[in-house]
């Protein structure tokens, strides 16, 4: 009876033992998964903080996100210490010959699952990017991607197509005329299109008017053939075209009156004259006209009396006298107007006061008195007289 008493007293101390053991088995398992997750996460972090050093360290930009996010509730970590718990949001680097942007220089961005924006190279310092490294940045869920310089080829640039989240694409100096941009239907999301220095075939136009979403174009500095421009009467959400420094003949603008939805036109360059002007009559939509730095003269005004919505004409640089502005008291809903840099005199002040909605105008390098001036601010008229922002770049 005492022995088994004994033994059942032994049986009962055992249990606790056993149990205290097998807690401490799972604790050590539990730590050992711990440390096989975090080892990766940790490298990726070490590895990303070398990389942002390094590209700030040949002049690059990096700026973070949080990335922290649990059931859509974030975490914004402290600016100081972005580095160490946010993620890499976007890069902006020039290429340069100790630090080359490169096919290997995106592999060596490894995993950023939150990267939306990359910026690479400049007009100065171009990148030596090939098709191999643009299909590499595909992986990253890119919201802007800005490219200067390489050798990507037009089939290269098809792999856009897989970046869905895309919204604004920039491609400067690239060997780039659209005939093989397959992709742009693909590109729903895709808002703003900047060109520069680059070759439009009227092909690659007809591709690029596929673009569905496409709300902002821009073409700098770019040769397109003659009636390329008619494709773009197929966008039919596009709100703002700048043509800029692009020699277009003055009837190929008539293709512009079927973009009933643009509210915002720049025409910019030596090649703008009156007789570009004139092909714009049709556009009566039009909110924001700019005509920087053109030829653009008195009689060239004229035609824009049928934009009844137009509130904002930048003029700066052309070639208008006070004798233009008396074409301008006809546009009911004109408030801003800019004319520095142009030949207008104090002759003007009185075709000035009598445009009716007039509140802002600009005068830098003209030859406007201070007297003019500042009967005009005591008119309710805002004068600017120093230099300002050009709208149209």
């Amino acid at each position: 009876m005492i022995l088994s008493l004994l033994f059942a007293g032994i049986k009962e101390i055992e249990k606790p033992s056993r149990y205290w053991f097998n807690l401490r088995k799972l604790f050590v398992v539990l730590s050992l998964a711990a440390v096989f997750i975090l080892i990766p996460f940790v490298m990726e972090q070490w590895r990303s903080r070398n990389l942002v050093k390094t590209i700030r360290s040949h002049g690059g930009q990096v700026q973070f996100g949080h990335g922290n996010c649990i059931y859509g509730i974030c975490s914004i970590p402290h600016p100081k210490l972005a580095e160490f718990t946010g993620a890499i949001g976007s890069i902006s680097i020039a290429n340069s010959e100790d630090y080359p942007v490169n096919d290997a220089f995106i592999d060596s961005l490894g995993k950023q699952p939150h990267l939306y924006g990359l910026t690479l190279g400049n007009k100065e310092n171009p990148t030596q990017l090939t098709d191999r490294g643009l299909a590499a940045l595909t992986k990253y869920p890119l919201i802007q991607l800005g490219v200067t310089g390489g050798s990507i080829t037009d089939a290269g640039c098809n792999v856009l197509g897989n970046l869905t989240t895309l919204k604004t694409l920039m491609l400067h100096d690239l060997s780039f005329t659209g005939e093989q941009f397959d992709c742009a239907p693909k590109l729903k999301n895709l808002n703003f299109l900047y060109l520069s220095d680059v070759k439009i075939t009227d092909s690659g136009m007809e591709n690029l008017a596929s673009l569905p979403g496409l709300s902002y174009f821009d073409i700098d500095n770019t040769q397109f053939e003659r009636d390329a421009l008619r494709h773009l009467s197929k966008l039919k959400k596009l709100s703002s075209l700048r043509l800029r420094n692009s020699k277009i003949e003055p009837d190929t603008l008539k293709h512009l009156a079927g973009l009933k939805t643009l509210n915002y036109l720049t025409l910019k360059g030596k090649w703008v004259n009156d007789e570009h002007v004139r092909q714009l009559a049709n556009l009566t939509q039009l909110k924001v006209l700019s005509l920087n730095s053109t030829q653009v003269a008195d009689q060239g005004l004229i035609p824009l009396l049928n934009m009844k919505s137009l509130d904002s004409l930048s003029l700066t640089n052309s070639h208008i006298t006070d004798e233009g502005l008396r074409h301008l008291t006809r546009l009911e809903s004109l408030s801003r107007l800019g004319l520095s840099y142009t030949q207008i005199s104090d002759q003007s002040k009185e075709f000035l006061l009598k445009i009716p909605k007039l509140v802002e105008v600009s005068v830098y390098n003209t030859k406007l008195s201070a007297a003019t001036i500042q009967s005009l601010r005591d008119s309710g008229i805002n004068v600017f007289t120093e230099k300002t922002p050009d709208i149209s770049d």
